[in-house]
């Protein structure tokens, strides 16, 4: 059975805002930074990996808020993969990364998100992920992809292939990744 919500621990927040902006327009754009958070998502029965929505407010309000930027500092992220029918070991292997530092741009009223992401896997390795998330009721996107010495059964765990790695370490960079979950 899988959470159906990303879980959060987080050292510390920072939000900033332009105070400018407040006052002329009524429109407070929040730029947040979460310190060294620990992220914890587990996969779905259906392979998704998040299902969550961000919704802009809605109504007249005498200040218009929004979320401009969700800002990641030193954060660890752990990655619980479904267990596939049939495997030999019904435990899942979770897959952890640390050290991730990057943003998430909303924009359009929260229907495009600019992802710049990059970390460490702890198994060793560095990634990092650049492009656009569409946070849709299925989630679909486009991708940038680069990996340097990351475990090849980490990557074969966390995204769909037609085939199964299972050792090894493998390099890439992978362009315009369009990714489309239905």
């Amino acid at each position: 059975q899988t959470c159906a919500l990303p879980i959060f621990n987080t050292k510390a927040v920072e939000v900033g805002f332009d105070p400018l902006q407040l006052v002329i327009n009524r429109n407070l754009r929040l730029d947040v930074t979460l310190i060294n958070p620990d992220i914890y998502i587990e996969q779905d029965s259906q392979g998704r990996w998040l299902t969550t929505t961000i919704t802009p407010p809605t109504g007249k309000a005498l200040i218009k808020t929004d979320l401009d930027k969700l800002r990641f500092r030193d954060a660890n992220l752990v990655l619980v993969p479904k267990v596939s029918v049939g495997e030999k070991n019904p435990l899942p292997v979770n897959v952890a990364f640390s050290g991730i530092n990057g943003t998430a741009k909303l924009l359009n009223q929260n229907r495009l998100i600019k992802l710049e992401l990059a970390g460490k896997a702890v198994s060793g390795g560095n990634i990092s992920i650049v492009g656009d998330l569409i946070p849709q009721k299925v989630l679909a996107g486009n991708f940038r992809l680069q990996a340097k010495n990351i475990l090849a059964a980490d990557i074969t765990r966390i995204v769909t292939l037609p085939l199964t790695l299972k050792t090894g370490r493998v390099n890439g960079d992978l362009q315009k990744i369009g990714i489309a979950h239905v």
